[in-house]
């Protein structure tokens, strides 16, 4: 079997292991001829600018000029350095002013140098300006360079007599004969910094590094925690990946929150792996979420380049060694856990896809510079990503009020969208006069309550359609919630018209309704009056609290007799002759306290007509007697 057949059943079962990406764009255009190894930048222009390294020609510069994702782009080219100068990976930004600052491994001199465009940088002869910036021998290999927030490049290397890993920050001078740079060993462990890293600068400009230690063949990361542009900065260095072999290529980038994510290649197995810190990620201990992006079938993963989007979600240029694709995984879900990726081919002509950059253009669409081996070319790939339809329906379509989308990276709002893969949709409801929104829902985003009109969808990953639910506003009245002993008559409605008003044990209860027919229900908790009394009427004081009583509410009812009575029982809502507790109430209530005349207790005797009699006569018979007894004890009158 010849090659070009053997290459061709090797796409067909590369075609087949990939999933999603099926209406794609992909442009690609050769920039420059010869061996490449580059490093690519988006301008302000949103052009592409490539830095480029050829054996033989030196170290090149490839700037687009105009027509850059056409079918013809016009490029400029130019050279940086002498011929034969340039080695090992270089690494390249742009100035806030767009002038391009290059690191790269002078393998004439097997040292670390810069190159700072200072005039003329998109034309035919730019000026440079080019400074070692580390002269010890064996200094420069596989560089990473960030600049500062004032545009002071840092750069991230290899020193191969250690070996280690080293740091280099320009503190004055930058752009000049004589900067002034203060290097520093990141790690001096052995091993560590061998092949490509990656730098980055958090918020506050501190350094982040991830490299691999050839001897332990693992992944590590290294954080500056303070006083990072001295001569002692303060490292915190972790393990992000222990398992066989892993991290000879990698590529970082920093989330919105600041914390690291890292694409990188596993040799034993060749897998593509994503690594992403979850929790404490400067202290020594940090949290790692790491899954496999791509390799079940084939060996790949080769010269990762990591870039997340606008939502956070990560996009991946990377080689598939197996095949000699280019390929490209983008997240479209849950990116640190349980990743739901679509990964595609992006070039497969004759082994390409070495020594990979990516970038994203102004629309979030990846943008690829790449080596092709077979020819030795600069090769350029522009990927338009599926894009899917998000269908926008107000409920009711007609009255109720109207709803637009629109991709929350840009573009007009309408009833239809056309969203890249994994990206979101905005919307918003505008109800018509008289109603209000609802809810809004679907496409994987969290319904909204009444009221809200904003809305966003999750990472769109085929046609879906977001609904949006109108109503005419209709709210009870003052009345409603209000409670009452008899049924209430105004203040039934704010909006809509009252239904009648209809008793139950627990409440009086009616309706609003819209004209459109949207109802609401409305109801007024029932209040029940307690009567009390005493019997006879004056036989006691009968005390009831309260004496209006909700539903299912409770009370107390005490009685106090009136002098000459007795308390015998109650009667009525209760009964016996304990204590009287309503409880459970259902209606109105009539509590009675029943009283007895109470008895004497020393009676008085009442004399009759016979009693007075005999007492007249008793008193008669004593007077008789007393006066017999006067006559007898008197002496007699002598006789003369």
């Amino acid at each position: 079997m010849n090659h070009v057949a053997k290459h061709f059943i090797s796409l067909i079962v590369a075609f087949t292991a990939l999933t999603g990406s099926s209406n794609a764009a992909i442009q690609t255009w050769t920039v420059d001829g010869g061996g490449v190894t580059s490093s690519l930048q988006i301008n302000v222009s949103g052009n592409p600018v490539i830095a480029h390294m050829l054996p033989g020609t030196g170290l090149k510069l490839a700037y687009c000029v105009s027509g850059c994702y056409s079918a013809t782009p016009t490029w400029q080219l130019s050279a940086v350095t002498d011929p034969g100068v340039g080695g090992g990976l270089l690494s390249m930004q742009l100035t806030p002013a767009g002038a391009p600052v290059i690191s790269y491994f002078d393998i004439n001199s097997n040292v670390l140098k810069l190159a700072t465009c200072t005039g003329n940088c998109n034309g035919a002869t730019p000026t440079w300006q080019i400074v070692t910036v580390d002269a010890t021998v064996g200094s420069g290999p596989n560089t990473s360079l960030q600049l500062d927030a004032t545009g002071k490049p840092i750069i991230a290397y290899y020193d191969t007599t250690g070996p280690r890993l080293k740091l280099a920050t320009c503190t004055a001078n930058c752009a000049t004969a004589a900067p002034t740079w203060e290097v520093v060993t990141v790690d001096n462990t052995s091993g560590a910094g061998f092949g490509p890293k990656s730098l980055r600068l958090n918020a506050s400009g501190m350094p982040l590094i991830s490299y691999y230690n050839s001897v332990s063949k693992i992944l590590k990361l290294a954080t500056c925690t303070s006083a990072c542009a001295s001569a002692s900065p303060v490292w915190q260095l972790v393990t992000v990946d222990s398992a066989a072999n892993v991290g000879i290529d990698s590529s970082l980038q920093l989330s919105a929150s600041g914390d690291p994510v890292i694409a990188y290649y596993q040799t034993t197995g060749g897998n593509l792996k994503l690594a992403t810190c979850t929790a404490n990620c400067a202290s020594a201990t940090p949290t790692w979420q790491t899954v496999v992006v791509d390799g079940a079938v084939d060996d790949v993963g080769k010269y990762p380049s990591l870039r997340l989007s606008a939502s956070g979600n990560a996009i991946i240029s990377y080689y598939d060694v197996t095949n000699g694709d280019l390929r490209l995984a983008t997240c479209t879900v849950n990116c640190a856990v349980s990743a739901s990726w679509t990964k595609q081919v992006v070039d497969s002509l004759n082994d390409v896809g070495e020594d990979t950059s990516l970038q994203l253009n102004a629309v979030g669409n990846p943008v690829i510079s790449y080596r092709k081996s077979f020819g030795s070319s600069l090769k350029l790939a522009l990927v338009q990503p599926d894009v899917f339809t998000v269908t926008a329906t107000p409920n009711p379509a007609s009255a109720g009020g109207v709803l637009n989308c629109a991709p929350t990276s840009g573009g007009a709002p309408g009833a239809t969208a056309l969203v890249p893969a994994g990206e979101t949709a905005s919307c918003t409801a505008t109800p018509n006069a008289g109603w209000v929104t609802q809810s809004i829902s679907g496409c994987g985003g969290n319904p909204t309550s009444q009221g809200v009109n904003s809305f966003t969808t999750g990472p769109i990953p085929a046609p879906c359609t977001v609904n949006a639910s109108f109503i005419e506003p209709v709210t009870c009245g003052t009345a409603n919630g209000v409670a009452t002993q008899t049924a209430p008559s105004l203040n039934l409605c704010v909006d809509g018209t009252a239904s009648a008003v209809t008793p139950v044990v627990s409440a009086f209860n009616w309706s609003c309704t819209a004209p459109g027919g949207t109802q609401v229900s409305c109801t007024a908790p029932q209040l029940y009056a307690v009567t009390s009394s005493a019997s006879p009427v004056g036989g006691g004081v009968v005390t009831c609290t309260p004496q209006i009583l909700p539903y299912n509410g409770s009370g107390v009812c005490t009685q106090t007799p009136n002098p000459g009575f007795n308390f015998v029982n109650w009667s009525g809502a209760c009964s016996g002759s304990g204590a009287c507790n309503l409880t459970s109430i259902a209606g109105p209530n009539v509590v009675t306290a029943n009283y007895a005349a109470a008895p004497l207790a020393n009676p008085v005797i009442v004399p009759t007509l016979d009693h007075w009699l005999l007492l007249l006569l008793a008193a008669l018979t004593v007077c008789v007697a007393a006066s017999r007894l006067r006559s007898q004890s008197a002496p007699r009158a002598r006789s003369r």
